[in-house]
């Protein structure tokens, strides 16, 4: 029997509002049944198809949840199909693309409207000219994957998957939606917090400036306005008296709303502070020790796309349960909800960037580091990465630091993992830097790190001991620990560093971990560790949960009370 989860998809799958940091009152979800067809050849147009059947957008066609739950080639083109209505009222209608992975065309009534490449980026689409506002309207949505026979960024996803990689997410994977906006309307937002200045910097993009005469924003706080601003510039400032910080401790959000002519949208922020000092990471102006576990959002029904709000919910409230203060986001670019609950809960994550690149290279990501040796990231085919790649690459992380910025959780960025894909880590930290300065930044996560101020090791099975170094110390992976837990594994084939046999003989070697390595270290100066992993993926099975998320496998309260000594100088100004 195949192994899924309790959380209910509904009847309209994800038909929350989708976008939670820039919202409008009205809209219209297009996820549910649409018609499908796999064709055995690259095509970018349409043609005369015959339909298979329906797949359940927004779940992948590999995903259980899909209703499809079929394998997706390289050489194929994934073909989708909605009727729809709809009126634009005499405005501007967009058509808005959450993520589909990798590369696709999209076509409206048979004109080409867009075409679009990057699996974990949204996208949104003027259709004005080719929406009909009587009668059906015809979408066609061409989808091609190449997964990991190319060098495009992916994660985890491979063809021929097993141990550490995971299934492939092909096609539309998550939301697809429509709003109608005036013809002068708010694009995007950029909020930059200063709690040292008590202010938000608020800078507002609009498609047409030239017609924009005054921009107005209101500040609430639990439903109170507690500020006001209104400035002919597109950037203004906004003072926030004796602001309410954000942490996971307290999670204080604010609300604003943000107007320009008939245009309004309403969004949120936290205010707070990030940074690494005198090799510690510091939130809000004060020490701050990240205590955390990997999180790569998978599912079993579902791929990478959750279920439903519900799932997102249940991995964060159970991160907290267990006296987490942050997750590492791993390779993955999750829906824009799943970072609105970590930020109303009160977690910080810890946000990679999607790895790409060439085939694994066993000595380069095995033995090499384990060896202690140190290569250099500008010797691209041995990293396998091309011009084009890189170039690709560079592009794509200012595309995740664009769709994230707004984000209070997020506090550091995280680029290369394990050398996959590696390259000019230097001089992708300084582009990194320019698009954010307000966050920390981990270049190189694992090892061959090239001028990084933060040492960022894995360490599995080996005990743990503090380098020598004058740099900032994190664990960013450790544990590991596996118990497979009857009736709740995904395969027969299972994949774990150090395997258990019970779960009293996992929790008693997670203590133990805890007590002789981590707390020795934390004292010896270490700033953050991340424990592999919140929950078991695929042939994994060393996570806290269980792939179902029906079984928690570590003691709830024990571990609450270990990262509770972790985390006892942590102090917060609220």
């Amino acid at each position: 029997m195949a192994l899924k989860t309790r959380f209910d998809v509904g009847q309209i799958p994800h038909n929350e509002y989708p976008r939670p940091q820039l919202k409008r009152s009205e809209w219209k979800n297009l996820n549910g049944l649409w018609d499908y067809c796999v064709v055995n050849e690259l095509i970018d147009k349409p043609q005369q198809f015959k339909f298979e059947g329906k797949i359940l957008v927004p779940f992948a066609i590999e995903s259980a949840l899909s209703q499809v739950q079929r394998e997706f080639k390289e050489n194929q083109t994934l073909v989708y199909r909605l009727l729809f209505k709809h009126k634009a009222k005499n405005m501007i209608p967009l058509l808005h693309f959450d993520a589909v992975d990798y590369k696709c065309f999209v076509y409206l009534n048979g004109i080409k409207v867009a075409e679009h490449k990057g699996g974990y980026f949204n996208f949104t689409i003027n259709i004005k000219d080719a929406l009909k506002e009587v009668g059906d309207n015809e979408l066609i949505v061409l989808v091609q994957d190449p997964t990991d026979t190319c060098t495009q960024q992916r994660g985890k996803q491979k063809l021929s998957h097993g141990g550490i990689w995971y299934t492939p997410t092909s096609g539309i994977w998550q939301s697809v939606w429509l709003e109608n906006v005036p013809q002068t309307y708010i694009e995007k937002i950029k909020i930059k917090p200063d709690i040292d200045g008590d202010f938000i910097d608020l800078y507002v993009a609009v498609n047409n400036p030239d017609e924009v005469e005054k921009y107005t924003a209101d500040v609430f706080l639990q439903g109170k306005k507690i500020a006001s601003a209104e400035s002919e510039l597109s950037q203004f400032r906004i003072r926030i008296k004796n602001p309410r910080l954000w942490a996971p401790e307290n999670p204080n959000l604010y609300d604003i709303k943000i107007s320009c002519g008939t245009d309004e949208v309403e969004s949120y922020f936290g205010m707070r502070k990030f940074e690494l000092k005198d090799n510690k990471f510091y939130l809000n102006n004060r020490e701050y020790f990240l205590t955390g576990a990997l999180d790569q959002g998978y599912f079993p029904d579902g791929g990478l796309t959750p279920p439903s709000d519900e799932a997102m919910i249940y991995d964060i409230e159970l991160a907290k349960a267990l006296g987490l203060n942050c997750l590492r986001k791993h390779i993955k670019i999750e829906p824009m909800r799943w970072y609105y609950h970590c930020d109303r809960l009160g977690i910080i994550v810890w946000q990679d960037m999607i790895n790409g690149g060439g085939a694994f290279n066993t000595w380069l990501h095995i033995i090499a580091p384990l060896l202690n040796l140190d290569i250099k990231d500008n010797q691209y085919e041995k990293f396998g990465r091309d011009d084009v790649s890189r170039i690709e690459f560079k592009a794509d992380l200012g595309r995740m630091v664009a769709q994230l910025y707004n984000v209070p959780s997020i506090c550091l960025w995280g680029i290369f993992n394990e050398a996959w894909g590696q390259f000019d880590s230097e001089l992708m930290l300084r582009h990194l830097t320019a698009l954010d300065n307000t966050r920390v930044i981990d270049a190189t996560s694992g090892w061959y790190n090239q001028g990084n101020n933060l040492i960022s090791i894995h360490k599995y099975i080996l005990p743990f001991k503090m380098p020598k170094t004058k740099k900032a110390v994190a664990l960013t992976e450790f544990g590991g620990y596996s118990y497979a837990v009857k009736d709740h594994t995904y395969s027969e084939k299972q994949f774990g560093y150090l395997v258990f046999k019970s779960k009293d003989a996992l929790n008693r070697a997670i203590e133990k971990l805890y007590k002789k390595q981590i707390f020795k270290a934390k004292n010896q100066g270490l700033c953050a560790c991340i424990f592999t992993q919140l929950t078991d993926v695929e042939e994994e099975i060393n996570g806290f949960v269980t792939y179902d998320r029906e079984v928690v496998k570590v003691d709830v309260d024990k571990m609450r009370l270990i990262n509770a000594e972790l985390t006892k100088d942590n102090t917060e100004k609220n």
